[in-house]
């Protein structure tokens, strides 16, 4: 039926889901294998799909790189930048952004010290607080997995950092094939 290239992901959920279809994702491109099983036993009747992955790990691991509009705020940020590019050259493009986060989050001394409270404001009214990624310095990180709609994206993070107590926003966006480091200062 299926030889060793299937990895077989057994879940007791009630529906198979996107969260389950994404990890299996990760766990196939990390181990190199191309296809799986995603298998739902909970139900009266077995559910079970295919899962299947389109990219090579060699070409994942082959992206552009654009880091002209990346200004580090201190050198804490230029090794989060290679951390974050040498973690990309050996696992690859397209993982779930929920592990390229939490590499984030590490590489930035863990959750404490990489998440902060920022104040919403507008004009000279305070709205409420929001609970932001923040590099050592207290700048925004913001980490994306878009391949298109980039200069909306942006457009909207810049929005949110005029809205915000800090003053810069570090984004790194990880597409399929170009991965880019770019800094965003507020609006005067």
């Amino acid at each position: 039926m299926f030889s060793g290239a299937a990895i077989f992901e057994w879940k007791s959920v009630d529906a198979l889901c996107d969260m389950h279809r994404a990890q299996l994702l990760n766990y196939l491109m990390l181990c190199e294998v191309r296809a799986g099983k995603l298998v739902n036993l909970r139900p009266e009747t077995i559910e079970q799909e295919f899962v299947n992955v389109a990219l090579t790990r060699a070409q994942r691991q082959s992206f552009g790189l654009d880091s002209d509009n990346y200004s580090p705020s201190s050198s804490s940020d230029h090794a989060w930048m290679q951390g974050m590019i040498a973690a990309l050259r050996d696992w690859g493009t397209g993982l779930d952004q929920g592990l390229y986060l939490a590499l984030s989050d590490f590489l930035y001394g863990g959750l404490d010290q990489s998440h902060s409270i920022a104040t919403v404001t507008s004009g000279n009214k305070d709205y409420g607080q929001q609970n932001i990624r923040t590099n050592l310095t207290g700048d925004v990180i913001m980490i994306s997995t878009l391949n298109q709609h980039l200069e909306e994206f942006q457009r909207h993070c810049q929005l949110f950092l005029n809205h915000l107590d800090r003053n810069r926003l570090h984004w790194l966006n990880i597409g399929l094939h170009k991965v880019t480091f770019e800094t965003l200062h507020k609006a005067a």
